[in-house]
């Protein structure tokens, strides 16, 4: 049924849907094998969006369906006439159909119990790098799928802890890490017989975020432990080189054949630049030295 403009509103009329869209509509639906209960909430809520008529409910369950599946609900499925008749689900024109969708989804439930499958849950485990309250609703939610149990309706318990709450905390402290496994029994008295599930997270929260700041502060000590000694050795190899390389650019020649000089000659070893390389005195240049006529003329060709 769709919604068109009509001479006093909006208005339903019928549009026949393909093959194609019945098995678009189909796989939407979820596995009935592992809850009836689950399968009928979404075939009623695609009931109220889609507004199909009791025919292609029909087509359809008989598309996602298996044969045996499709047999047990043969009894219950509405009747092919049966249509909407108002836009609003609640209104009372639409008693019959609604009537009839709510009677299928209750025989789902009946027909179709969930399927219980514990390895599912009790292999649930906390990781690593994963916060506790990621785990818990990863954990309430494969509970709730496989475990065979859901929750007691909203106002249901209060200050009692009901089963399904003592069962879920129970797997919870089974499955967080072992050590805040181990804080949350120093610091929750209640953990083993009393404990509450609003309780139970936020203590173990509590642990989880202590024990990764002690981590984190931990691993900061090793890498500043780490880094200082690089720190110091770098330090005291450039204090080592420090003045080092004092005429670089200058070449090697001019400053290393004057002290040669100065050794073997006796000459003073002044750094001015203008000095005399044999001698080192101000006023003459090299190649009027006086002391090149003491040397040797051997030693004297081997200065240049």
């Amino acid at each position: 049924m769709v919604e068109v403009a009509g001479p006093e509103g909006c208005m339903l009329v019928h549009r026949p849907w393909t093959s194609a869209d019945i098995a678009d509509f189909a796989h939407t639906l979820p596995d009935i094998t592992v809850s009836g209960k689950t399968f009928g909430a979404n075939l009623q809520a695609f009931c109220q969006e889609y507004r199909p008529t009791g025919a292609e409910i029909r087509r359809i369950l008989a598309k996602r369906l298996a044969p045996c599946e499709y047999q047990k609900l043969a009894r219950q499925l509405p009747d092919v006439t049966l249509a909407l008749k108002h836009k609003d689900w609640t209104s009372n024109l639409n008693d019959g159909f609604v009537a009839a969708v709510r009677t299928l989804v209750a025989h789902l439930e009946t027909a179709f119990p969930d399927k219980v499958c514990m390895i599912k849950v009790t292999t649930c485990k906390q990781q690593p790098e994963e916060s506790v309250d990621d785990f818990v609703h990863r954990l309430t939610t494969a509970y709730n799928t496989h475990g065979g149990a859901h929750p007691p309706p909203e106002g249901v318990g209060g200050l009692i802890c009901s089963t399904y709450e003592s069962h879920l905390c129970e797997l919870v402290m089974k499955g967080l890490l072992p050590e805040v496994f181990d804080a949350v029994k120093q610091s929750y008295i209640g953990w083993k017989e009393e404990a509450r599930l609003s309780d139970l997270t936020r203590h173990a929260c509590h642990a989880y975020d202590t024990l990764q700041q002690k981590k984190m502060a931990k691993k900061e000590k090793q890498q500043s432990e780490l880094y200082l000694p690089s720190l110091e050795m770098f330090s005291a190899m450039h204090n080592n080189n420090r003045g080092a390389g004092r005429y670089r650019g200058r070449g090697r020649g001019r400053d290393f054949r004057r002290n040669w000089h100065n050794r073997v000659t006796g000459g003073a070893s002044g750094d001015p630049g203008n000095a005399c390389h044999i001698c080192g005195e101000m006023g003459h240049w090299k190649k009027h030295c006086p002391r090149l006529r003491q040397v040797p003329p051997s030693r004297a060709l081997s200065s240049d």
